[in-house]
C-alpha cells in the first residue's frame, strides 16, 4: 500500500508539470503574473538601524528585466529608490553643486550603503512595463546618521553661510619647577583641523590688535564678563562664532636615565555665539586616570606641545561634530530674529504677521510682540541670517503690498520703515 502511495504521488507530479506546459511556477513568474509569492516582500525593518531622528521620503526606482528574472529586477528596482531617498536627505543638509563635487565620495560612504541608512520602507506602487520593473516606496531615512557622516566628511558646513570663527583660547605650559611658558599647540592644531574640513578663522595678527586696541586680556574671557569682551571682539574681527577654553600641559616625569620629559595636557572649549554669547557645544579633553593626555619630548617646550596637540587632536572630531549639528538643527528650524517695524497701523501688523510666512519661502513662523517706541516688534524664525532676512524685506516685500526700507541691521535684529506699495 505504501508503494502504491509514493507512486501515485509521483504521477500526480509529472501530471502538474505537464499541464505547466513542463515549467515549473518559479517565484519570478508568479510576480509577473500577479500570482502570490511567499517571498515577495512589501514592507521591510532594518534590525540593525541605530536610531535617531528620521524624515520620510517617498521615491520611484526602475530596473530592467533580463535573464535574471522579474524578481532579481524588482529588488533592483527597490534599491534603485532607497538610494534616492537617501540621496533626497543628503540633499537636504548640502547643495546639489557639493553633492556633484563629492559624488564619489558620498556615494562610497553613503548611498552606495543605502539600506543601512533606512529605518523601514514600504512599496506604495509598482509594476512590471515591458522590460522594465518600477517600484514607489515610502522609506524613514537616518537623518542623525547622515548628518554624522557629512560632519566626519567636512561636507556638512557648505549650507550654513560659514560664519567666521575666532580662537580665544589660553594655553600654557608648566615645567617641573611649576614656572609657566607659553604655548600655542592646542589652539594652532583644533585651528588647522577645524580649517581642513571648511570652517574659516579669524587671522591672528588681526586677533592681536584688536585684543591690544581694545585692551582685552585672555582672564576676562570667562564669567559675567565674557558676553562683552566677545562682543568687542567680534566688532573688531567680523567674527560671529568664539572659541573660549583653556589648556594646560604640564611636566609628569623625566623617561628613566634619558633627557626626555613627559608632559600631561588637559583643558577644554566651549563654542560660543558672538551675538549673545549662548553657548553652542562645548568638550574637555578626556582624561587618562588623573593624569590627562601624555606627551613626550626632549624639552619641556616640545613635550608640552606635543600634549596639547595630541589632545587637540582628541578633541577636534568632537568640536566639529557638536558644532556642525547645532548649526544643521539652525539650519532646519530657524533662527529667531527680532524685526522692529516702523510706519504701520495696526491692521498693517496683522496683515505683515499673517502674510510673511505665506509670502517669504524661508520665514517659518511671526510671533507679535507689541510695541517699541513707534515700532512693531516682531519675532521672526528664519532659514538664514540677518542680513539675509533684510535682503529678503526689500526685494519680496512688494508681494504683501508693501516697500520696506533698511534702517539698521546686527546680528540678531533688523530695523525697517514700511510703507504701502505705490504710496
Amino acid at each position: 500500500m505504501k508503494k502504491m502511495t509514493v507512486a501515485a504521488t509521483a504521477l500526480l507530479a509529472l501530471w502538474l508539470i505537464s499541464c505547466g506546459g513542463g515549467k515549473s511556477i518559479r517565484d519570478n513568474d508568479a510576480i509577473s503574473m500577479g500570482a502570490p509569492d511567499v517571498k515577495k516582500v512589501d514592507s521591510w525593518s532594518n534590525p540593525t538601524f541605530k536610531g535617531g531622528k528620521t524624515k520620510m521620503a517617498t521615491t520611484e526606482g526602475i530596473a530592467e528585466v533580463n535573464r535574471k528574472g522579474v524578481g532579481a529586477a524588482r529588488d533592483e528596482a527597490i534599491l534603485d529608490a532607497q538610494r534616492k531617498a537617501v540621496q533626497e536627505v543628503v540633499g537636504s543638509f548640502i547643495s546639489s553643486e557639493a553633492m556633484t563635487e563629492n559624488n564619489a565620495l558620498i556615494s562610497k560612504q553613503i548611498t552606495d550603503k543605502s539600506s543601512g541608512y533606512i529605518a523601514n520602507y514600504k512599496i506604495a506602487e509598482e509594476k512590471r512595463d515591458g522590460d522594465a520593473y518600477w517600484v514607489k516606496i515610502t522609506a524613514e531615512v537616518g537623518m542623525d546618521m547622515i548628518q554624522d557622516n557629512l560632519a566626519a566628511m567636512g561636507l556638512l558646513i557648505d549650507k550654513m553661510n560659514l560664519p567666521m570663527l575666532v580662537m580665544l583660547v589660553k594655553e600654557s605650559g608648566v615645567d617641573a619647577d611649576k614656572s609657566e611658558f607659553e604655548c600655542n599647540a592646542f589652539s594652532t592644531e583644533i585651528e588647522k583641523l577645524m580649517s581642513e574640513r571648511g570652517f574659516r578663522f579669524v587671522d591672528r595678527d588681526m586677533l592681536k590688535s584688536v585684543l591690544a586696541k581694545e585692551n582685552i586680556r585672555f582672564s576676562e574671557l570667562g564669567g559675567a564678563q565674557l558676553a562683552g569682551v566677545i562682543s568687542k571682539i567680534g566688532v573688531g574681527t567680523g567674527a560671529q562664532v568664539a572659541l573660549v577654553g583653556t589648556a594646560r600641559s604640564q611636566f609628569f616625569t623625566k623617561i628613566g636615565t634619558t633627557t626626555m620629559k613627559s608632559y600631561r595636557a588637559s583643558g577644554g572649549i566651549k563654542v560660543v555665539n558672538v551675538a549673545d554669547a549662548t553657548t553652542i557645544a562645548q568638550e574637555n579633553l578626556e582624561s587618562a586616570g588623573t593624569a590627562g593626555v601624555p606627551g613626550v619630548g626632549g624639552s619641556d617646550q616640545d613635550a608640552a606641545n606635543t600634549a596639547l596637540q595630541k589632545g587637540a587632536q582628541m578633541i577636534a572630531p568632537k568640536i566639529i561634530a557638536k558644532v556642525s549639528k547645532a548649526w544643521q538643527d539652525i539650519q532646519q528650524s530657524g533662527t529667531e530674529f527680532t524685526l522692529l517695524i516702523s510706519g504701520l497701523s495696526f491692521d498693517d501688523q496683522i496683515k505683515v504677521e499673517e502674510e510673511m510666512p505665506k509670502t517669504f519661502r524661508n520665514v517659518k513662523k511671526v510671533f507679535n510682540k507689541g510695541m517699541l517706541g513707534d515700532a512693531s516688534k516682531m519675532l521672526v524664525r528664519y532659514l538664514g541670517s540677518a542680513r539675509d532676512l533684510a535682503v529678503d524685506l526689500r526685494k519680496n516685500g512688494g508681494l504683501m503690498g508693501f516697500e520696506f526700507q533698511i534702517l539698521n541691521m546686527d546680528e540678531k535684529t533688523v530695523t525697517v520703515k514700511a510703507a504701502k506699495k505705490g504710496n
